[in-house]
């Protein structure tokens, strides 16, 4: 209750119960590319969220995008167990001085790298509670490592794509337009997705569920729980590369605009 009322969770969450033994601790889910949590207080000094993170891979490092007060600050890192998990303490603000702020944290990693629950803030201060902006666009994206950024800050190309370090969502195309507009993004992604069913990473099992690396088919996600005014549809580049048929590719993709319009009746809809 806490969390709804004062903490606002972009795109697909729900609440959730960490991989690791937190002495039952539970918090929201917080496991995909680009996701943020809001909020606005009255405090001073500094201001730590408390994660627990499921990582995924060989990496030692998560990386975090904030803004206070609307201004991008350092990049934010937290050390982690690869392939393990661990409850870190990220340390999001410091030396505030006394006085309202609205504090944004983003997490820049797509929802291959691992799951992460959010389980506690600590502040020296109060939050507000979060009013919702009813006439905010709302937008959700599902798309492959373009849309989630893989690879956009690498130096060395191909070498460099499986780095997490080179993986930045909040840089991609979906963060970048939806910042501008003032709008809400949801990003719902994979590198290597296709639109396919039977090519490479079927988009299939990440559009339908809440998160695919917690839960993979056993959690459907109900599509109501955000009425998008715009649905982008990002797909096609990995089903060129797995050499589908044109016929195949038109196919699918009016399959796959069937089910968005089925499940989005009200929102305008784009491939790109």
């Amino acid at each position: 209750t806490q969390i709804t009322e004062y903490f606002h969770i972009t795109g697909r969450t729900a609440p959730a119960v960490s991989s690791l033994e937190t002495n039952e601790q539970s918090g929201f889910l917080y496991d995909h590319a680009a996701q943020g949590f809001l909020f606005n207080a009255d405090c001073e000094g500094d201001v730590t969220l408390s994660l627990s993170i499921n990582a995924k891979g060989s990496s030692t490092k998560r990386f975090f995008t904030v803004y206070i007060d609307g201004v991008k600050q350092e990049l934010i890192t937290a050390d982690v167990i690869p392939n393990g998990d661990i409850v870190v303490n990220l340390k999001i603000a410091s030396n505030l001085p006394q006085g309202k702020h609205l504090i944004e944290v983003f997490r820049n990693q797509e929802n291959y790298y691992g799951d992460m629950t959010l389980l506690s803030v600590t502040m020296n201060g109060v939050p507000e509670k979060w009013v919702e902006d009813e006439d905010q666009i709302k937008i959700e994206v599902i798309g492959d490592s373009i849309t989630c950024g893989n690879g956009i800050t690498a130096v060395n190309g191909a070498a460099d794509e499986e780095d997490v370090k080179h993986t930045n969502s909040v840089l991609a195309y979906p963060f970048v337009a939806a910042r501008v507009l003032g709008a809400e993004i949801s990003v719902v992604g994979r590198s290597g997705l296709t639109n396919a069913n039977k090519a490479g990473t079927s988009k299939e099992p990440y559009y339908n569920s809440l998160s695919v690396i917690r839960y993979g088919n056993e959690h459907p996600y109900d599509h109501s729980k955000m009425d998008v005014d715009l649905y982008i549809v990002a797909l096609g580049t990995n089903d060129y590369h797995a050499k589908l048929t044109n016929e195949q590719i038109i196919q699918d993709a009016i399959t796959t605009m069937t089910t968005v319009r089925k499940d989005h009746p009200n929102a305008k809809i784009l491939w790109v």
